[in-house]
């Protein structure tokens, strides 16, 4: 379980350690089965699907060769298999927009400083932004 707290420039920034929790779930009687929840970046449907053009747009550009950018601007959310692929294409780096709480942020993410860890399904925006830097504005409508 990861917590954490971004609060800008010039202010106390708190990061929990790493831990390990147990969790028990119980069914609860619905008198249906359940369909399968989609995750925070899965929007009605599954996240394979949802990342399948971040996926090739990254495995493109390691194909050209050289450093090489892919720019991404689709939720706010990456998961562990992005992640995964940016470590194991170094010279690949992933400029990432996204609005989040009314504000507009730019995270770059270069794949050699990605730090997959395959206990973090989900990489939320701020511990994005809090990880791996870049500019946060307020949001303006257009």
């Amino acid at each position: 379980m990861f917590a954490e707290q971004y609060n800008g420039d010039n202010k106390t920034d708190l990061v929990s350690a790493f831990s390990t929790i147990n969790v028990t779930v119980e069914a609860a009687s619905l008198g249906s089965t359940p369909s399968t929840p989609s995750t925070p970046s899965t929007p009605g449907g599954d996240s394979e699907d949802y990342f399948a053009d971040l996926k090739s747009a990254i495995n493109y550009a390691a194909a050209l060769g050289g450093n090489q950018t892919v720019t991404w601007n689709r939720d706010c959310v990456l998961n562990y298999d992005i992640m995964k692929l940016l470590s194991e294409n170094p010279s690949i780096t992933l400029a990432f927009s996204y609005t989040y709480e009314d504000m507009d942020y730019l995270v770059t993410i270069p794949g050699r400083l990605a730090k997959p860890d395959p206990e973090i399904p989900i990489y939320g925006p701020l511990y994005l932004y809090g990880m791996y830097g870049g500019t946060a504005t307020p949001h303006h409508e257009p």
